[in-house]
């Protein structure tokens, strides 16, 4: 093997004016300038947001100074630059180098994102880039390094959405940095700028993100220790001593800052709990101590607990291989670039001696010992040409089965292929069909030795083919199971890149050009002329290893964010060196082209028809590999455009400018855009559930990211919502490819958000959000909604439960709320039976004699909003202010609605339904007492508890009545096939049965059993097994009759408890 042999550094510099350099210059400087011009300046594909981030630590500590935050990244969400109390908020566990860099623009007064973008793309990419080709043109020569650069930079997905990222640009500049220098190193000898310049590097490195400097560390030891085994151990220990000092001193720099900002018993302290938080989430007592810990020295702590133990399994760590790093490339690019670097394999295992010929080499006589005249051939001679003419045999049924299976899959891509298992089988069951493909391999065998009649003359010859057998079967195995590999979730966008039908013909085209180049390759292996793709091949082994070294590091130690935060949104990591593979393979094709096309004579393939064959093969599987590297790039674009960086622009208008919002997603780009605060009152899982009603956001302190320790009102009462589309992971565009495909529109995914379809009236509520803008492009990508600006149960931290309007008590105050004497009231009714004006109630105060009258007004619709008619059009609103210690009384006219009453005072929301069927007094008025003490037989109702109906007159004796099943049950809905029961509660503290349903569609019941309603469901879980039943309301026996019939109850209903906690 020549891997470890030391090479001759080129006497030129790596960076010298030459048009493969020129080259890459332009092309990156026009694509990524027409990337940016496209979005504005403002590129944001999957998840951009690490820009905002450096610009929001940079504005903190431009406005607060760094003997705050100490130097360290101050994550406080509030950037008014008038709030001192709300910081820093600042992240410990590791250092943030390319913030400094975003720091030292703003100080210079770029302090928008688009100049930043701007400036690093330009300055720290090209850099990179810069990187990368040096590195490549000395190991691979500047034809390879040229094709390497372009195939990286035109990465839409893997690289080019990172390269506009002032945050991910560095580790370009990291990883390639660092092999550079450890190449030259190695090859060059040390010179002292080189080893200053590794160690600065270093440095930053592990002044970054700790998992991807892990991962650099360890690609370059093991590349310096490839590098350097032969007669350099003592480079090497130089090596790996200097950068392993470089994150010493990034550890020591960052121990500093910490032991200035909180002491040194605290850095031990966090520390520890940094380290040990997963171990002891089971223990609340511990994790209670180290939140307070955190929240005490105004630490970011993120609760990141999950822990998936299948990621440490060998299938996980392969299939990330084919979904994160390889898999946006599509199977269809992946086939036609692996067919051509496998020729480079072949050479590779010919020329490098990996297969020794005392090992493989068949017993038969040397082909130059001819058997005399008059004797025949000897038996080894006559079994050497068996097996020779055998093992051409195989090498065309091995080419046969990768055809078939390629075919299989496409079957299977298009839908022809329905749930079939066998269709991925690499042998064919059918006993006709091994016929079939055994009659073609000796057809191609023949025609093969049709092209050269002494195939059988070299004694090597059999063991390369041998050698092209098993490649060949390797292939057709990972080809045939490669569904087992890539998402299937994907498969839409490999159909939608398949479209227009020319490109299944193109595909099929490319695969049989690139086997009959492979099969060619294992003819002519062991050609000197073809001795440069084993150099290519054993050059390219240091860099692959050592990435996939580093790989391991990465997933062995932190495999959880190795997925999150890299694979799963395509985020570059070990992508950086697979460009190899397609370079390697389209410079194979072309020099394969050109030595075919070359007027000489092959020593393996003589005839002119055949060179000319597999010239053309080869210039054709090129062209095409090359087609669909083109295809795959602008379907990404089409479904994952850079363009919603839009609305930031739209935030920074003078609406926006100073106003409070809460978002779906990261908030950190959406509020340093407002110039404001912000908060995410949950991630995804809380607004995108299928086919239920959506849940509500919740008010909840920690989500605030500022250090402000009474985070007061104002944050729970933001202004405007904004629910991001954010494509974070190819799913999306999945999704979105579908849609494509059906050639429909695809309904925006925001109308899954309870807080937008209330806003556009798709879901009946008594808070008046209103629709500001919304985007226009073609994938609904985002939406702003102006709160209502009363307290917003939404946000409100939790509800009541719903009580008969005979009752006059009030649920208890919670320890925090703050008594207000101003009430609000709203009243909903149960349909659109209102008439505008009418009066509904009157609000009489004990103390002032005051009385407001409350009449039904109309809901306005909201514009903009096409198609969409309000699920009911009036409601009725009052607002009174009343002094401490007195009471209100709201009476109803006779002749209002049944409905639902909304009663605010301050933060607290109380819900009393209200029914008309009686005509008494008591049922129709309702004393509240401001400091009323909670009376002792009153229930009290766990908050997951409570439900609220809506009803809707469907017949003349029939009501619809829907729960609003995010209520229940800690916001868990049942699986499809539970048992759902409404029940009305009698008097005498009896239960009547009034309706039931499997499906959670809306109960119908006779209008006479409307009054006191009670949901209880018998869930089943994913295995039909059905468990106990849980109630929504309370049913005590202190007020609901005596224990003998409670015992009844509980009999009949076959159930243990009639109340429930979960």
């Amino acid at each position: 093997m020549h891997l470890l042999k030391k090479q001759p550094a080129p006497k030129l510099s790596d960076f010298r004016i030459s048009g493969g350099l020129l080259t890459i210059l332009v092309a990156y400087c026009a694509s990524y300038l027409l990337l940016l011009c496209f979005s504005d300046f403002l590129p944001y594909v999957m998840d951009n947001n690490e820009t905002w981030s450096n610009l929001a630590h940079a504005k903190n500590t431009y406005d607060y100074g760094i003997s705050k935050n100490k130097g360290l990244a101050d994550e406080a969400c509030e950037y008014s630059g008038e709030n001192p109390s709300a910081h820093p908020l600042v992240h410990t566990h590791q250092g943030n180098f390319p913030r400094l860099w975003a720091t030292l623009l703003y100080f210079l007064g770029f302090q928008t994102a688009r100049e930043q973008i701007a400036i690093t793309t330009f300055t720290i990419g090209v850099m990179s880039l810069l990187a990368a080709f040096g590195l490549t043109r000395r190991v691979f020569g500047e034809t390879v390094a040229v094709l390497f650069c372009l195939f990286m930079m035109t990465d839409y997905l893997l690289f080019a959405q990172w390269q506009v990222n002032t945050w991910r640009v560095w580790q370009g500049l990291f990883f390639f940095g660092a092999l550079y220098l450890t190449h030259r190193l190695s090859r060059d000898g040390g010179r002292l700028d080189r080893w200053i310049l590794l160690a600065l590097l270093f440095l930053a490195i592990f002044y970054s993100e700790l998992v991807f400097a892990s991962f650099v560390w360890t690609a370059t030891v093991v590349y310096a220790a490839i590098l350097c085994w032969r007669g350099q151990k003592k480079m090497f220990l130089k090596i790996a001593t200097v950068v392993t000092i470089g994150g010493v001193l990034a550890g020591v720099i960052l121990a500093g800052q910490l032991i200035a900002y909180y002491g040194y018993t605290s850095m031990l302290r966090d520390a520890y709990y940094t380290v040990t938080l997963r171990n002891i989430i089971s223990d609340p007592e511990k994790l209670a101590e180290a939140v307070k810990f955190m929240q005490e020295k105004d630490v970011l702590f993120l609760r990141n607990f999950a822990n998936n133990p299948g990621v440490y399994s060998v299938t996980w760590l392969i299939t990330s291989v084919f979904r994160g790093i390889l898999g946006p490339w599509s199977p269809m690019f992946l086939i036609l670039s692996g067919l051509g670097f496998g020729a480079l394999l072949i050479h590779w295992i010919v020329n490098s001696g990996v297969f020794r010929e005392e090992f493989l080499k068949l017993a038969y006589a040397d082909s130059a010992a001819s058997p005399s005249a008059n004797r025949g051939p000897s038996f080894t001679q006559s079994a050497a040409f068996i097996v020779n003419r055998l093992a051409l045999c195989i090498v065309w049924m091995g080419w046969c089965f990768l055809l078939l299976n390629v075919l299989k899959d496409y079957l299977s891509w298009t839908g022809s292929v329905q749930g079939n298992s066998r269709a991925y089988s690499m042998i064919s069951e059918s006993a006709i069909n091994l016929v079939v493909i055994l009659g073609a391999a000796i057809f191609f065998a023949w025609a093969s030795l049709r092209f050269n009649y002494d195939v059988s003359k070299k004694a090597a010859k059999t063991q390369y083919l041998v050698t092209g057998a098993i490649l060949l079967a390797g292939i057709a195995f990972v080809v045939s199971r490669y569904q087992s590999r890539f998402s299937s979730d994907w498969k839409s966008i490999w159909n939608l890149m398949m479209m227009p039908k020319v490109f299944p013909y193109l595909l099929v085209a490319g695969i049989l050009g690139g086997a009959l180049y492979l099969v060619a390759h294992v003819f002519m292996a062991g050609d000197p002329r073809f001795a440069i793709f084993s150099n290519k091949f054993e050059a390219a082994l240091p860099l692959l290893f050592a990435t996939g070294a580093a790989f391991l590091m990465a997933w062995f130690w932190s495999p959880g964010y190795l997925a999150t935060g890299y694979l799963d949104r395509c985020c570059p990591i070990a992508t950086y060196t697979m460009y190899l593979i397609p370079a390697l393979a389209l410079w194979g094709y072309g020099l394969s082209a050109k030595v075919w096309l070359g007027n000489f004579q092959s020593p393996l393939l003589q005839a002119p028809l055949g060179l000319a064959c597999v010239a053309g093969a080869a210039i054709g599987a090129g062209t095409i590999m090359l087609t669909f590297w083109v295809r795959v790039q602008a379907v990404s674009v089409e479904l994952l455009p850079p363009t919603f960086g839009r609305l930031m622009a739209v935030l920074e208008s003078a609406m926006f400018q100073g106003k409070g919002l809460a978002a779906s997603n990261y908030t950190v780009p959406a509020a340093f855009s407002t110039k404001s605060w912000g908060w995410n009152p949950g991630y995804w899982t809380e607004n995108m559930a299928k086919n239920v009603p959506p849940v509500p956001l919740r008010w909840n302190p920690e989500n605030l990211w500022i250090s402000e320790k009474g985070k007061t009102l104002k944050y729970a009462q933001p202004e405007f919502y904004i629910f991001y589309d954010q494509p974070y992971s190819l799913n999306i565009g999945a999704s979105r490819a579908e849609s494509l495909l059906r050639r429909e529109k695809a309904p925006p995914r925001y109308l899954n958000a309870s807080i937008v379809r209330t806003a556009v009236g798709l879901e009946k509520s008594p808070f008046q959000h209103q629709l500001v803008v919304k985007d226009e492009s073609r994938w609904d990508a985002w939406v702003i909604v102006r709160l209502d600006h009363k307290p917003i149960p939404y946000l409100g931290g939790g509800h009541p439960p719903a009580q008969p309007l005979s009752s006059l008590s009030v649920p208890e105050k919670k320890p925090f709320a703050k008594w207000w004497p101003d009430i609000h009231v709203e009243f909903v009714p149960h349909g659109d039976i209102l008439i505008v004006g009418k009066p509904i109630l009157e609000i009489v105060n004990s103390e002032i004699k005051k009385i407001a009258l409350i009449s039904a007004r109309e809901r306005l619709l909201n514009p903009g909003v096409e198609n969409v008619i309000s699920s009911f059009r009036t409601v009725a609103t009052g607002h009174v202010s009343i002094p401490p210690d007195s009471s209100l009384k709201f009476v109803f006219h006779q002749d209002a609605p049944s409905g639902t009453l909304y009663v605010w005072q301050g933060e607290q929301l109380r819900v009393f339904s209200r029914d008309n069927k009686e005509a008494s007094d008591l049922n129709n008025q309702l004393v509240l007492q401001v400091n009323e003490v909670l009376p002792k037989d009153v229930s009290d109702t766990p908050k997951q508890a409570h439900v609220r109906f809506t009803s809707q007159r469907v017949g003349a004796n029939e009501l619809a009545v829907t729960p609003a099943y995010a209520y229940l049950h800690s916001e868990k809905i049942p699986e499809s096939g539970s048992c759902w029961k409404l029940w009305n509660a009698k008097n005498d503290g009896t239960l009547k049965l009034v309706s039931e349903t499997t499906d959670r569609q809306a109960f119908r019941i006779h209008p006479e059993d409307v009054g006191t309603l009670i949901l209880s469901v018998i869930p089943k879980d994913a295995q039909g097994r059905s468990g106990f039943e849980y109630f929504s309301a309370p049913f005590n026996p202190k007020t609901n009759g005596n224990k003998d019939k409670l015992d009844g109850l509980r009999k009949s209903l076959g159930v243990n408890a009639l109340i429930s906690k979960q």
